[in-house]
């Protein structure tokens, strides 16, 4: 018998192993449209609609310091998604509500990537 492995979502890997809050957002008009569109082409209404929508995760590092985290589908030219890119950087806020210094470790990164990223941070790491 094969043995199939799914791995856990990331966020549960994000919240449980790294201690990041996911901060979900709503989908956009673009998901709502292209729902629509898709409803109308197989003439039903009962179609489960779960679009792709931005995510944030934060990790508090201190009261002006957080590591983030931004998810964002990304699309060919012709509209095909290539699936979830994740930003992971470094921002502290010192005075006021802007980021005051703003440090990148990895852009458009994938989950793998962006896993491997994290690695870095041993001390990110819960139980180490």
């Amino acid at each position: 018998m094969i043995k199939i492995e799914f791995s856990r979502p990331l966020h549960r890997i994000l919240h449980d192993e790294y201690g990041f809050l996911a901060f979900p957002s709503s989908p956009g008009e673009k998901e709502r449209k292209e729902y629509e569109r898709v409803c109308k082409l197989l003439n039903r209404t009962d179609l489960p609609f779960k679009p792709y929508v931005p995510v944030m995760y934060e990790r508090r590092l201190s009261n002006v310091t957080s590591l983030m985290i931004e998810g964002e589908v990304k699309y060919t030219d012709t509209g095909i998604s290539l699936g979830y890119r994740y930003d992971f950087y470094k921002t502290r806020y010192i005075l006021g509500s802007s980021p005051q210094e703003v440090k990148v470790y990895c852009r458009e990164a994938t989950r793998k990537e962006l896993l491997q990223a994290l690695k870095d941070f041993k001390f990110l790491k819960k139980g180490e």
